[in-house]
């Protein structure tokens, strides 16, 4: 929900990783705008699991799970995401094949992993926000 909320916006991302600025949709690029939305979506199901369920501790935990994922996709796609570029038009993508959109020319890895694409991170980011929101919701009393 972050990145989407921030790509959107008229803000120039950053990298996670450094704070530099990185091209619009390259994995790990945050934004003011893309946070406040990711958080916000993390706040409302709170409100909803607390509303829903009459639990605090649970609505603690979606809150710190949501907000954790976010970061953590964003922090595990900067540091570890394969990141590939088009030797022939410049044009980054995040998949290691051709990009039939423009000129679908040879691929350089330019960082990360090359195994890891944004479906890897995805997971490893939602299985670790899900391990996040449960020991929060332990230590806020659900147990």
């Amino acid at each position: 929900m972050g990145h989407r909320g921030g790509a959107g916006q008229r803000a120039h991302p950053v990298s996670i990783i450094g704070w530099r600025p990185v091209e619009a949709g390259r994995s790990g690029g945050v934004t003011l705008p893309g946070t406040a939305a990711g958080t916000a979506g993390a706040a409302l199901m709170a409100a909803l699991t607390w509303g829903m369920l009459g639990s605090p501790a649970l609505a603690w935990g979606a809150l710190v799970g949501g907000v954790s994922g976010m970061l953590l996709d964003s922090l595990i796609g900067a540091a570890w995401q394969g990141r590939w570029r088009c030797h022939r038009c410049g044009r980054a993508v995040e998949r290691p094949r051709p990009h039939l959109q423009t000129c679908a020319g040879p691929l350089r890895l330019e960082g990360g992993r090359p195994w890891l694409d944004n479906d890897g991170v995805n997971a490893l980011s939602s299985v670790a926000a899900g391990l996040v929101a449960v020991a929060a919701t332990l230590l806020a009393g659900a147990a």
